[in-house]
């Protein structure tokens, strides 16, 4: 991640956290993936090998948030005939809705460094809530 402030963490609650600002995902560093059931048989697992994020760390860090953009067309499967029907008009018709967006509502602490991060992802044009469990790992320096 990149930080847009001059000192890198904080404590909150026995965990280390990065002071409140503006971060961007790192690029080199992130991996969009999913799974899905083909068939209700087996499992597809692919990625979105191009996206951007930007979470804003809050003073009271549950009060932070999260957006994200993928861009549909850089789904894989690791399968091209796969692929392309994927992101045809039947599925996630990437010419007409080229990215797909998330954007956080909350986020609730569970338990130590885990936390749900709700929000709204939109695919295709449709809006629905999605929760994702999510755990903080710091490997920042101080």
């Amino acid at each position: 991640m990149t930080v847009n402030t001059d000192a890198v963490t904080r404590d909150w609650n026995g965990l280390t956290i990065p002071t409140p600002g503006t971060y961007l995902l790192d690029a080199a560093h992130k991996r969009v993936g999913f799974v899905a059931r083909h068939m209700m048989v087996s499992k597809v697992r692919g990625e979105f090998t191009e996206a951007t994020a930007t979470i804003t760390v809050a003073e009271d860090p549950l009060a932070s948030s999260v957006s994200a953009t993928i861009q549909a067309a850089s789904l894989t499967t690791a399968q091209g005939d796969r692929d392309a029907h994927l992101c045809s008009p039947e599925f996630l018709d990437v010419e007409t809705h080229p990215t797909l967006e998330y954007r956080s509502t909350g986020v609730k602490s569970q338990n130590g460094n885990e936390f749900v991060l709700s929000g709204e992802l939109t695919i295709r044009g449709v809006t629905r809530p999605v929760d994702l469990a999510v755990e903080f790992e710091c490997v920042c320096r101080s």
